[in-house]
Order: C-alpha cells, then sequence, then structure tokens
C-alpha cells in the first residue's frame, strides 16, 4: 500500500536540545522545557563544506565560557594513517573575558572560533582530505556544560566544491525510548529534499508502507531551503543544513520503526528510527 503524503513547508524555527513531546492527547504538542540548560545552543552539531566555510551557532543566554577545543586529524606521517586527537586548552584569562564581555578569537590547527557576545562563529579553510574532519567545543557556565560538534566534508574529488552531489546526513539514527524523543541532524549541502518515508510493520522489515512525497513538495524544499511536516508519528523540521526528526510517546503497545530517504539529484541518504513499546 502507498500513501501520498503531502507535506507542507513553512518557516519555522528548529527545536532547542532540551524539547521533550507532550504526553498528552494532543500527542504532536511540543514543550519548551529550558529548566537545565542555561546556555542555550542553537545547534548542538554543524556541518561545513569542503571548501572554505564558515557557519554560526547562537546562544540563549549569556555568562558561558568555552573550556576547550578537540580537533581531530588524520596524520599520514605515522607508521600507519590514524585520526589524533589534539587538545586546545582555554587560558584563565580567555575565559574571564568570555564570560565577562562575550569577545574571543582563536586559531586550533585548521579551526577557527570567534565569539562575539552570544554568537560563536566557526571557519575552516578548504579541505584536501578525503575523510571528513571533526572538531567537538566544550563550553561550560558554572557546574553545566555543553558541547558543540563541527563536521567539515572531505574533499570531493573529481567534482565543483561548490556543487553538493551528496547528502550524508549525520546523525544518521534516533533510538528513541517510549516517551519519545528528539534528535538534531545536519547534512552536508542545503540541495535535498524527502523522497519518501518508510514505516515497518515488522521488526525484520517485510511489511512496510511507503509515504512518498510529491513533486510539490521537492520543489518548495529547493526553493524555501525549509520544511515542517508530521507524517504518522515522525515529525520533520528542517532550515537549510539542519533537521530535527522526533517521535511523540509510543501507546500503541508495538515498537515502532521507520526510515527516511533524502534524495539529491542521483544521491541518496538514509535515517534510520526506532522506538520502544511500552
Amino acid at each position: 500500500m502507498i500513501i501520498i503524503a503531502v507535506a507542507t513547508l513553512i518557516v519555522s524555527c528548529g527545536l532547542r536540545r532540551y524539547d521533550k513531546v507532550d504526553g498528552s492527547k494532543n500527542a504532536n504538542a511540543i514543550v519548551l522545557n529550558y529548566i537545565d540548560d542555561i546556555i542555550g545552543l542553537s545547534r548542538h552539531v554543524r556541518h561545513l563544506r569542503d571548501n572554505s566555510d564558515t557557519t554560526v551557532v547562537t546562544t540563549r543566554y549569556g555568562g558561558w565560557q568555552i573550556d576547550s577545543i578537540a580537533v581531530y586529524e588524520e596524520r599520514y606521517y605515522l607508521p600507519r594513517p590514524k585520526i589524533v586527537r589534539f587538545v586546545h586548552s582555554i587560558s584563565k584569562a580567555d575565559k574571564r573575558k568570555m564570560a565577562k564581555n562575550g569577545s574571543f578569537e582563536n586559531r586550533h590547527l585548521w579551526l577557527t572560533t570567534e565569539v562575539k557576545g552570544n554568537e560563536l562563529t566557526f571557519m575552516a579553510p578548504t579541505t584536501d582530505m578525503q575523510d571528513d574532519r571533526e572538531a567537538i567545543i566544550y563550553l561550560s557556565k558554572g557546574d553545566y556544560t555543553d558541547s558543540i560538534k563541527i563536521i567539515q566534508s572531505a574533499m570531493l574529488l573529481g567534482k565543483n566544491p561548490n556543487v553538493f552531489s551528496l547528502i550524508s546526513i549525520w546523525p544518521h539514527w534516533l533510538n528513541a525510548p517510549v516517551n519519545g524523543a528528539k534528535t538534531e541532524a545536519t547534512t552536508r549541502g542545503t540541495t535535498w529534499w524527502i523522497e519518501k518515508i518508510v514505516f515497518y510493520r515488522s521488526d525484520y522489515g517485510l511489511e512496510s508502507e511507503e509515504c512518498i512525497f510529491s513533486d510539490s513538495d521537492k520543489e518548495k524544499r529547493l526553493r524555501t531551503q525549509r520544511c515542517d511536516t508530521t507524517v504518522r508519528y515522525v515529525t520533520i523540521k528542517s532550515v537549510g543544513k539542519d533537521i530535527d526528526i522526533s517521535v511523540p510517546p509510543n501507546k500503541t503497545g508495538r515498537r515502532r520503526r521507520f526510515m527516511i530517504v533524502l534524495r539529491c539529484d542521483n544521491s541518496c541518504s538514509y535515517f534510520n528510527g526506532e522506538q520502544a513499546a511500552e
């Protein structure tokens, strides 16, 4: 059975890390909960393209500081290539400066970090690496800690670096508890659309139903770079590279499994989700 799902694309704001799905009769209601989050990062994962690129993360609150920056690189001069972690600890003077007036600038290997008020800007030069490279920025405010992960895509060999033929969603899996959950994902490029969502009826995927998105949905996503839709129990909200995927509490008594298929020209990327049952 094939169900044609018409997705409505509207301007929307990404949900925060501590959003929780309401357990009331309105299964799609979202409750914002900032009880524990005293920094309020707009995103926890950002994706940079392989040529020179910049991305920005904002905070809801001030008074925080960066404690350290960990950069991961593949080194070839070792007996065998391997990923090496380089950690740069921020000085006490720079921490005080950040907490007081929100000003900081640092370059650690390939990643440049700038702080101005409640805005963090991350910049990376063109990479010649054939694998993605990553960095993690660790923040704190009092006893509260949080982090931002930066991923720079590997060099696209033989391709124009300004044209994305790959999607590479990360993370690509949601393992949700029975009371619901949300994950923040990011993609390599922005010229993708949702082709379909597959809902599995059995644990082994032998029985499934596909909700196929229309050409109109595709055109709107490519034109606006935004998506806000709920198909059955899966809610998808995206702006540009960022995509939030959430599921409400599962009261069916059966385990849920689904797969979201993203497409860009002839390339596909898959996001798999699973939710426990009561």
